[in-house]
């Protein structure tokens, strides 16, 4: 079973469920579990090979497996509805939830995420890619390799945040086997492609990306040909990790969104 957290308020009945992205864990959104906890119960969950959610179950890994353990989480907790907030790999997943079980789910923020790959050719090149990026995970000195990771286009200017190196720290605590096997069960070349399955959603979804990351914020415009109740939010001046470059502002996202 998938490891997770709650932050419990027993006078309220409102929930946000937090999904993390590739690399990250439940602890990813500490700042805003703290700063919402007052007004809303919090859970935060630790998706397959992050966090304590490792040595699981080999069919716990598989994308389309991943709804039903959170569903699972959300009977136990006895919560009946929730708001949703996914970002990057979290963000894939949470469209699949909502696809699954749009009777749970209310509002939700997206955050530069994508609902997959179109072309069967183009999925399975990505599937082979991400193998390879696996394998390059687990052989090669990880902090390297977290050091090279940072500076591709889409993080922007991450490498310069204040707290960076203590996110770097925090990624090293990853197990490496476990990243290799998340890449290979519910990378986005493991994904079927979700995009004619949004036009069924009719969750009030917020986008939110950051202007220096282009390939996610070009995303939002595919979105919004699919989506019935949609609005983007770009950020300027941050890049595909927007809740961790601009908490304050992502909070205040959160708070406008699911306060309405």
């Amino acid at each position: 079973m998938l490891n997770y957290k709650t932050f419990s308020n027993l006078n309220n009945q409102k929930w946000i469920t937090f999904l993390h992205g590739f690399m990250g864990s439940s602890s990813d959104w500490n700042y805003f579990a703290d700063n919402l906890k007052t007004d809303y119960n919090i859970l935060l969950i630790d998706l397959p090979a992050h966090g304590e959610s490792v040595n699981l179950d080999k069919n716990d890994y598989l994308f389309a497996n991943i709804p039903n353990q959170i569903s699972d989480i959300l009977e136990i907790e006895k919560i009946k509805s929730s708001h949703l907030v996914g970002y990057s790999m979290g963000g894939r997943i949470a469209i699949k939830c909502l696809i699954n079980f749009p009777e749970i789910f209310e509002k939700v923020i997206l955050e530069s995420t994508t609902a997959g790959i179109e072309s069967q050719h183009e999925r399975e090149a990505r599937k082979q890619n991400d193998k390879i990026l696996g394998s390059k995970i687990v052989n090669s000195d990880f902090k390297e390799f977290l050091d090279s990771w940072y500076q591709l286009q889409l993080w922007g200017n991450i490498r310069n945040h204040k707290n960076y190196s203590g996110m770097i720290n925090s990624r090293l605590d990853n197990n490496l086997k476990e990243l290799q096997k998340s890449l290979e069960k519910m990378g986005t070349g493991s994904q079927p492609s979700y995009w004619d399955s949004l036009k069924s959603i009719k969750n009030s979804i917020i986008y939110v990306s950051g202007n220096l990351d282009q390939k996610y914020t070009a995303l939002a415009n595919k979105f919004s040909d699919k989506l019935s109740y949609y609005k983007h939010e770009p950020l300027a001046g941050v890049g595909h990790n927007v809740h961790f470059e601009n908490n304050e502002i992502f909070l205040e996202i959160i708070k406008n969104h699911f306060g309405d």
